[in-house]
């Protein structure tokens, strides 16, 4: 119903939790990496950890860090410099506010580090002014706080538009994933998903949460395709 062509799966990236200990974050990345996953993303403020990290993985793995919004302007130019050895594929929200779209663009020019921003972008209007101030190398529509569907796939199509590369945000374990898995999928080429790196104990999912050949099985069933189960739901409402 969106575009292109249905498809069977589409290639997913391991997010982990934060995990501080570099003997951690290569315990941790080893035991992806085993898993299937191709592509890593931390959510780490050190320089340590990425380091920790890239060498798990060696070189030519795509290596993403988030940061959560961690730093002002000059820290973040700083931190930024610093892990440009370790080769990674983007930066994630390095700047507090998250909508401090000139700080951004300054980072940009000054690091050359691929930037990404999005998952509080508020409505679509947001885009056109985070391309404006030149802001963003990869933007991450959340389909869950823009509003939907509609307005994450106008939010794409805009991005686009101006030649930003979109890669949805998508860290949930229910109805988010598998939508933003149909939005991965109607955008065609190699777009990753993004993947919580987590074990549950009961997928409200079912198998759509489980990483098939370093993917993720799109349901081709009308509407998301999918339904939450019942039963799972069940046994762990709190309210």
């Amino acid at each position: 119903m969106l575009a292109g062509k249905p498809k069977d799966l589409v290639p997913a990236y391991a997010s982990l939790l934060r995990l501080g200990e570099p003997d951690t974050v290569t315990r941790v990345v080893d035991a992806a990496l085993a898993r299937g996953y191709t592509q890593i993303k931390l959510h780490e403020r050190s320089v340590e950890a990425v380091a920790a990290a890239r060498a798990a993985m060696g070189p030519g793995v795509p290596l993403m860090v988030d940061t959560n919004c961690a730093w002002p302007l000059d820290e973040a130019i700083a931190m930024a410099r610093a892990m440009l050895p370790h080769d990674l594929t983007w930066l994630e929200e390095p700047i507090t506010p998250p909508d401090d779209y000139d700080s951004l663009a300054r980072l940009r020019q000054e690091t050359g580090i691929p930037i990404a921003i999005g998952e509080n972008l508020g409505n679509p209007n947001d885009v056109r002014w985070l391309a404006n101030a030149g802001a963003a190398d990869i933007v991450q529509p959340s389909v869950v706080k823009l509003g939907g569907i509609s307005d994450a796939w106008s939010t794409i199509a805009f991005a686009r538009s101006q030649g930003i590369r979109c890669v949805p945000h998508s860290p949930f374990i229910g109805p988010g994933l598998i939508a933003t898995i149909h939005l991965v999928a109607a955008m065609g080429g190699d777009v990753p998903c993004e993947h919580r790196y987590c074990e549950l104990e009961a997928s409200p999912m079912g198998e759509y949460f489980d990483l098939v050949d370093g993917g993720l099985k799109v349901p081709q069933g009308p509407g998301l395709g999918v339904d939450p189960i019942d039963d799972v739901i069940a046994r762990y409402r709190v309210a």
